[in-house]
């Protein structure tokens, strides 16, 4: 499991450019390049959901 203060930061920044790359290769018709980075872009979103939810300032 993902301990909370550990690692929320590192998964943050992985995300962006997770986002980045898939709305890129979607808009650049390359379709199936932005298919397949739905799966990890969507993984590590839940995971931050995960790791974050027990923090309450992080709520708001």
């Amino acid at each position: 499991m993902i301990k909370p203060y550990k690692n929320i930061h590192f998964l943050e920044n992985l995300h962006i450019p997770l986002w980045l790359v898939k709305d890129i290769s979607w808009l650049m018709i390359w379709k199936p390049m932005g298919m397949m980075m739905i799966v990890p872009t969507v993984s590590v979103a839940i995971m931050l959901v995960i790791a974050t939810r027990k923090i309450p300032h992080r709520l708001l």
